[in-house]
């Protein structure tokens, strides 16, 4: 969908998206894996994996709010354009 907003929010959002999504695709799997091995009493792997994880976890959950923010409710004009209806 487009996005509205101009000047300086533009870059803004674009950074804030591309890096979004790609860290999004990565913490899926790094998730699982954390998960096996805490399931599997492997703690000293559990938790050093679990270290870089969770703060890229963190990111993409506190990101994607507010590029939801940014898209639907700071610039909903974005949504008109694309004829969704907020």
């Amino acid at each position: 969908m487009p996005f509205a907003g101009q000047s300086v929010v533009r870059p803004l959002y674009d950074t804030l998206l591309v890096s979004q999504v790609a860290l999004a695709a990565t913490v899926v799997p790094l998730a699982l894996i954390v998960l096996y091995r805490g399931l599997k009493r492997r703690f000293f792997k559990h938790r050093r994996l679990a270290r870089w994880v969770l703060p890229i976890w963190l990111y993409v959950s506190i990101t994607g709010v507010i590029l939801y923010v940014m898209q639907y409710r700071l610039y909903p004009a974005s949504a008109t354009i694309a004829g969704v209806t907020p």
